[in-house]
């Protein structure tokens, strides 16, 4: 069933479970709001739509059916809302903020529709989080407490925001600079063996050659384990 069928079968069921009861000013009330909603919902104002679902709750506790359209409705205005954030540059710390706690208050989504595009806004969050370490790598030691240097944090990052842009078929300009992120991973990675060495040396004065040797050789063991 998709979302829209079911928008339509909800409010056709509201229209039918009128209380022959209610007083007739009542009734005009809520028929009014029921059509309000349906159009409201036609012209993609889901926030709009949402608040008069509210109201015809207030009218209409007991009915099963809204709670269902009211659900459907919120999240369909919050992930509007995110998407007009995002198309905007000057509010895109704005759109994060709201999307993050939008994220943490779906803690179960029936909706196969909108549980794919929360999904796909983790990732895209996660993107976000993955430039700015790709833009300055740090070195960082891991829940398993295991030293990952600079070059191998940025070679991950570059693997996961290239994995994500598949996933969702985003455009290939992404990956292309994803990938030529590799050299600026390559040259971190010399650098940092470069000062491996220069750091060993400060301790070369006094030591014999296979002592030197050695050192040398585990140096270079570091730099390629870190690298795996």
């Amino acid at each position: 069933m998709t979302r829209l069928f079911l928008i339509f079968f909800v409010i056709s069921g509201l229209l039918m479970t009128g209380c022959s009861r209610e007083p007739e000013e009542m009734s005009s009330v809520r028929t009014e709001l029921i059509l309000d909603i349906f159009k409201l919902i036609k012209q993609n104002r889901h926030e709009e739509a949402y608040v008069k679902v509210k109201k015809l709750r207030e009218l209409d506790p007991t009915n099963a059916l809204l709670p269902i359209l009211e659900d459907i409705e919120k999240n369909n205005g919050e992930l509007q809302r995110v998407n007009t954030l995002l198309r905007s540059r000057k509010k895109q710390s704005e759109a994060t903020a709201f999307l993050k706690a939008l994220i943490d208050q779906q803690t179960y989504i029936a909706d196969k529709g909108t549980s794919r595009t929360v999904e796909k806004l983790k990732d895209l969050l996660r993107l976000d989080e993955l430039s700015d370490i790709m833009i300055d790598p740090k070195p960082v030691f891991m829940k398993n407490k295991k030293f990952h240097p600079a070059s191998v944090v940025l070679d991950n990052a570059i693997e996961e925001f290239i994995l994500i842009t598949q996933k969702w078929h985003l455009r290939s300009s992404l990956r292309t600079k994803a990938i030529r992120m590799k050299r600026f991973a390559a040259k971190l990675r010399k650098e940092e063996q470069m000062r491996a060495v220069q750091s060993l040396e400060l301790f070369a004065p006094g030591l014999s050659e296979d002592e030197y040797q050695t050192m040398m050789a585990l140096s270079k063991y570091a730099g390629s384990a870190g690298t795996k």
